[in-house]
């Protein structure tokens, strides 16, 4: 989800203002005049549906359709999101008009789970159920996504508007392969459009490639497009009664030969290099058919923590901010190509000298006595150390306890620790000169330790005989014991016929004993208070 929360700054729609005064020509947006925008209405059921809200706001800008977090009077319909929901209720024979919404739904993001009914909130509004499923694996599928909620949501914008009144171009055939980088496109009038404004770019609603205002003209010369192959977005606008209507369309841009796609690849600061300070303008080649260019830095692969960058169609993106320590940085350089978003990995190396050096605890006092059944750990930076790691068990390096990843934090609340006295063991991983290191520390748990038992074998009962090649053992817990371990063989602490941890179980099956009537030696270790501590036992093989 970190992906997601990195494309919310994507805009769809960028138009400038070049003229002023009351000549100034009108631009495609919303006018003041025309109707308030349909609002939909979001309603996130979790964190990462929550976060998907801010992509899909920017998205959705220039599309006549208004989003609000939570459903209202002026509500054209709800849409309810999750990130890994279970299965949404089923389509009622009342939802026909959001049923189709949810089959248009179902056209633009196969895979995902939805369904959509009339009066499951509000009987005036439809509601869509949207399980985003796998769309919320990538940067790539989550735009995607954004893109295919805004398109199947947008009749209810159209409704808004006089669909019949807008232009739409008759030439060159919309779908088709352009003849070249010069093409003059041609439009029919529509119905009453006072104005036009002809809008291309290398993505949906973009406006790299072209964006004029056409007054009245039918028909635009345009030059300097593609010659890669890759597709290319035009919008059209209509300026009909007081309100700016769209229609788009999608080419081919024209190939003189077959053309591969390929990646952009960075150039500068050149990879496994140390940058020279805090800043760094990051460069990299245009690739082929690239569309568009994002750029991750972080402290892990595929991490962003550090910069998140949309570069749009520039071949560079200005980085500040960056650590000073000789840290290593990940920098992930996003293309997205008609087959969707691909990319490269790098390393580059942060300014500054690197001392790596593991987190030590600082809190509670490593030796000391937990107050409670409650405890939160923190611990110092280190130096160089990318992510956190904590382990709480009850002998070294155990984790039955809590086990859990910190990521950047330097701290972590753990709950349900013993209350009886117990020693307890903590491990505090640090990810380091790209490896794991750790350091370890005891506590006492809150609480009296009483006296401690061993534990005793309760079945089979001691002396006995068994009953065949396999044997349930099972023992008492004792008091205080933190593990247990049990040894199966020929004579006296022995194991050459089984040896097991057995962890913190009490129980444990033994298959493959022999039966020719020898005795069997059996012994149960307890460890309590750091020391292995046992009991022996006899039995008769079944013969």
């Amino acid at each position: 989800m970190k992906h997601l929360a990195s494309l919310a700054a994507i805009c769809l729609l960028a138009v400038t203002t070049t003229a002023a005064g009351a000549a100034a020509a009108r631009r495609p947006q919303r006018s003041p005049l025309a109707p308030a925008a349909p609002r939909i209405a979001i309603v996130a059921q979790d964190a990462a549906s929550a976060a998907f809200v801010s992509t899909l706001e920017a998205v959705f800008a220039g599309s006549g359709l208004e989003i609000v977090t939570q459903p209202d009077a002026g509500s054209a319909a709800v849409l309810v999101l999750s990130a890994a929901a279970g299965q949404p209720p089923q389509v009622t024979s009342e939802g026909m008009r959001s049923a189709a919404i949810g089959r248009r739904l179902q056209q633009g993001l196969p895979g995902a789970r939805l369904s959509a009914c009339n009066g499951c909130r509000d009987a005036a509004r439809p509601t869509i159920h949207l399980d985003l499923g796998d769309a919320a694996n990538s940067p790539s599928s989550l735009m995607d996504a954004a893109l295919a909620i805004r398109d199947a949501l947008a009749p209810l914008a159209a409704g808004n508007q006089r669909t019949a009144s807008k232009a739409e171009i008759s030439s060159p055939t919309p779908g088709s392969t352009l003849p070249g980088s010069s093409v003059t496109f041609q439009w029919n009038p529509g119905d009453s459009a006072t104005q036009y404004w002809l809008m291309i770019g290398t993505w949906l609603g973009g406006d790299t490639l072209y964006s004029a205002d056409q007054g009245l003209l039918t028909s635009a010369p345009v030059s300097g497009l593609p010659t890669d192959g890759r597709t290319v977005y035009v919008r059209l606008w209509s300026y009909v009664n007081g309100q700016w209507i769209s229609n788009d369309y999608q080419y081919k841009a024209y190939a003189s030969g077959a053309v591969t796609p390929a990646k952009a690849e960075l150039t500068s600061p050149a990879p496994g290099s140390t940058l020279a300070g805090p800043s760094a303008t990051f460069q990299w080649s245009a690739g082929t058919a690239v569309a568009r260019y994002y750029l991750f830095v972080g402290l892990w692969q595929g991490g962003n923590s550090v910069a998140s960058v949309d570069a749009a169609a520039n071949l560079q993106a200005n980085v500040t901010g960056l650590p000073a320590d000789g840290t290593p940085l990940y920098v992930r350089l996003w293309s997205f190509l008609d087959s969707g978003w691909q990319y490269n990995d790098y390393t580059v190396k942060a300014s500054g000298t690197y001392l790596p050096s593991k987190a030590a605890m600082t809190s509670p006092t490593p030796g000391s006595t937990l107050s409670s059944t409650s405890a939160t750990f923190q611990w110092g930076t280190g130096s160089g150390v990318l992510r956190y790691h904590l382990f709480v068990g009850k002998w070294q390096g155990g984790n039955t306890l809590y086990d859990q990843s910190a990521g950047t934090n330097l701290s972590a609340a753990v709950s349900g620790l013993p209350n009886d006295g117990s020693t307890l063991y903590v491990r505090l991983w640090s990810y380091v000169a790209g490896e794991w290191q750790f350091n370890d520390y005891t506590y006492t748990a809150s609480g009296s330790a009483g006296t401690p038992v061993k534990a005793v074998m309760t079945s089979p009962a001691p002396g006995t005989t068994l009953s065949s090649s396999s044997a349930t053992f099972t023992w008492s817990p004792g008091a205080n014991v933190q593990r247990y371990w049990l040894f199966v063989g020929n004579s006296q602490g022995n194991n050459d016929i089984y040896g097991g941890d057995q962890s913190l179980n009490t129980t444990v099956t033994v298959n493959g004993l022999p039966t020719d009537g020898r005795v069997l030696h059996v012994r149960l270790w307890s460890y309590i208070n750091g020391a292995w501590l046992s009991n022996d036992y006899s039995y008769r093989a079944r013969q």
